[in-house]
């Protein structure tokens, strides 16, 4: 009878050591997804024009370099995806639409690969305009923007090194995927900053604000948990249960051929 309850003692055991493993296993996977990050996120590019709307519609523009001091437009190394992106409305119009885009060096100068946009937004707000997109991106890409409808304040005064460029009047927007030649504008800033969150799984969402379980690539919502680790203490708990019960029969047996 005391074997029997130490029996039942070890399988309570058993159980509660399983759930324990399986509980560490969720909190563990929901401290992933919330320390993956919270700081990681960086902001890249600078808002803020020259003060007037003087740049027209359907023009493209990009970020080629910047000079040491300047804001990087250029996605650090690792990459990840951009999750938002800003510009200053400055004095252009409440009409005024642009798109973010994202450009890749190509080796040749002043030549580039789309390898990203966002849709196009309308300046509404006064001052500052931040819209949330998802746009995945790799380490040295680097920042442009397509204008529409009404002229904006793209650009502000640079210093050396400092290089945007530009595509000709009336040039259609590139679509993504398609190689694009600028021109030379000058010492220039544009007037553009984006935010790029880390992406661990490689999923195409942002780990900071996307995706909730950062290390599976399958879901964005909540890491699932896994019951392998109760399961298992469960079956051992009935194995011993079976060897038990077979043991107490073998004596009750043995006592009945002595009598």
């Amino acid at each position: 009878m005391r074997r029997r309850k130490a029996l039942c003692w070890r399988c309570r055991d058993h159980r509660a050591r399983g759930a324990a493993i399986a509980i560490t296993t969720a909190i563990g996977c929901g401290a992933l997804a919330f320390t993956t990050s919270p700081s990681a996120a960086v902001t890249i590019g600078a808002t803020g024009g020259n003060g007037s709307a003087e740049c027209p519609p359907d023009y493209t523009w990009a970020q080629d370099s910047t000079a040491v001091g300047s804001p990087t437009y250029a996605v650090p190394a690792g990459g990840g995806v951009i999750t938002s992106w800003s510009h200053d409305r400055g004095p252009a119009l409440a009409t005024a639409r642009l798109r973010l885009k994202v450009f890749r060096k190509t080796g040749a100068p002043n030549n580039y690969l789309t390898v990203g946009e966002s849709d196009f937004e309308t300046l509404a707000a006064m001052g500052v305009n931040t819209f949330a997109t998802r746009v995945p991106v790799e380490g040295g890409d680097i920042l442009g923007f397509r204008i529409t409808t009404d002229p904006v304040s793209c650009r502000r005064s640079g210093s050396t090194g400092d290089k945007a460029v530009a595509s000709g009047a009336l040039q259609p927007d590139p679509p993504i995927g398609s190689p694009v030649a600028f021109g030379e504008v000058g010492a220039y800033l544009l007037n553009l900053a984006a935010t790029v969150e880390p992406d661990a799984d490689h999923d195409g969402f942002g780990d900071e604000t996307q995706d909730q379980c950062p290390t599976n690539a399958g879901t964005q919502g909540a890491c699932p948990v896994s019951p392998i680790a109760s399961d298992t203490n469960e079956k051992k708990c009935k194995k011993k249960k079976k060897r038990h019960s077979a043991e107490t029969a073998k004596k009750k047996c043995k006592k009945k051929k002595r009598k």
